[in-house]
């Protein structure tokens, strides 16, 4: 029996020893910041006891690049909302003009929680980036838009992280992006989880604003609801790529994404909600686009013919996505019949959907054209002479194993026979 082991998704940078390694930053400094208390006390340094929002408020202040190091622990939020723009009361405010990183041990390991008194992260830097890593946001609830992280105008780079069970409670219907609000801004996400968050208008998991970009790699969007666009609204110029799309739902139909922008869908898996009538892809409005190749959709395509371009390798169910040559489509098709697994972790890092022996998506590209040389997992495809649709490249007689208490760095890992 031979056992092959991958490398690791990103490993933690930082997430070696702490206890009483405590960092402090001057103005006009550099430094590497170290959380050592997960209680939301404001001190408004980090002299010798340091919370994560007196890590963030030190980094703002310092006006340099910074790394912020959170370990294991529960960081929930406690410090009732004050003025809408507060540092020092409801959600963590991040508006440095540098680089920002805050780098926990995990998602599940390093969990910071809005506790339901505000969103989690509020984040307005021009030009600025920030990079969250191995962490798990939750608990956001606000009547405004982004109830785990609010991005405006900076670029938002998300690795390793689980975004999940944040809320919007508009009664106004006026605001998005449950998990995550990005406007302006260019936000990057890899390997990371965004599911069971809720939005009272578009976006439950993603809004995406005109003007603004995103790109998502090896993701999985599952289980989100909003009244248009469960798991994503997009007005800007998205791209997907081995990303699984799992139980979204949405008041109007549209459990799927939702596109008034361009939208790119590669090595994807678009399935419906837990209504089989829900739509997987919506685009109808003049100008947008949407373009698929090598993706498996289960579920409608509510789209013009104008607005899509189903490249060749896909495999859909329904027979609504203008499919021609180089793609395979058939009415009616259910999962059962495509031979797709339950959803759940198949080795990696996120969520897939495993193709089971005899799947009309395996093998079905057959052109090398657009066919990504690793799957969601970081799994090397193909595996034969032709790739698999979807986000999964099945591999014969594999067995997965998976750390479900430190998903960040397990990676992938088979036993072949």
């Amino acid at each position: 029996m031979r056992r092959f082991m991958s490398r690791s998704t990103l490993p933690i940078a930082g997430a070696a020893t702490f206890v009483l390694v405590i960092a402090f930053a001057l103005p006009g400094s550099a430094a590497d910041i170290y959380v050592n208390r997960t209680a939301d006390l404001y001190n408004g340094n980090c002299f010798i006891q340091c919370s994560l929002r007196d890590a963030i408020l030190v980094s703002n202040a310092n006006g340099e690049a910074d790394t912020i190091h959170v370990p294991s622990g529960h960081y929930s939020l406690t410090i009732p909302n004050g003025a809408l723009s507060s540092h020092t009361t409801g959600d963590l405010n991040i508006d440095s003009p540098d680089t920002v990183t805050i780098i926990g041990e995990g998602p599940g390991v390093t969990v910071v929680d809005g506790n339901a008194i505000d969103r989690v992260f509020r984040i307005a830097i021009n030009n600025g980036t920030v990079i969250l890593q191995g962490l798990t946001i939750t608990g956001g609830v606000t009547a405004f838009s982004g109830g785990g992280i609010f991005n405006w105008d900076t670029t938002l780079i998300i690795n390793s992280c689980e975004i999940t069970g944040n809320h919007i409670n508009d009664p106004t219907y006026a605001h998005e992006g449950g998990g995550i609000f990005n406007e302006a801004g260019n936000l990057w996400i890899n390997d990371s989880t965004i599911s069971f968050n809720t939005s009272t208008h578009g976006g439950g998991g993603l809004y995406l604003g005109a003007g603004s970009t995103a790109q998502l790699n090896r993701c999985a969007v599952n289980n989100n609801h909003a009244q248009a666009g469960g798991a994503a609204y997009t007005l800007g110029d998205s791209y997907f790529l081995n990303v699984t799309f799992f139980e979204n739902t949405g008041d109007y139909g549209v459990g799927g994404v939702w596109v008034e922008g361009n939208s790119s869908f590669t090595h994807c898996s678009l399935f419906h909600g837990s209504d089989p009538t829900d739509e997987a892809v919506h685009c109808t409005a003049a100008g947008a686009f949407v373009t698929l190749k090598n993706t498996i959709v289960l579920g409608a395509c509510n789209v013009e013919e104008a607005n899509i371009d189903p490249v060749a390798g896909n495999v859909e169910w329904a027979d609504t996505c203008f499919m021609g040559y180089g793609n395979f489509h058939s009415a009616g098709l259910s999962a059962g019949l495509m031979h797709l697994s339950d959803f759940g972790f198949n080795g990696g890092g996120v969520p897939t959907i495993k193709l089971s022996e005899g799947s009309v998506s395996h093998d079905n590209i057959f052109t090398t054209d657009y066919l990504f040389f690793e799957d969601a997992r970081t799994s090397p495809r193909p595996v034969g002479a032709y790739g698999d649709s979807g986000a999964f490249e099945a591999v014969p007689d594999e067995i997965f194993s998976h750390n479900f208490e430190n998903r960040y760095t397990t990676g992938w890992s088979s036993m072949v026979q």
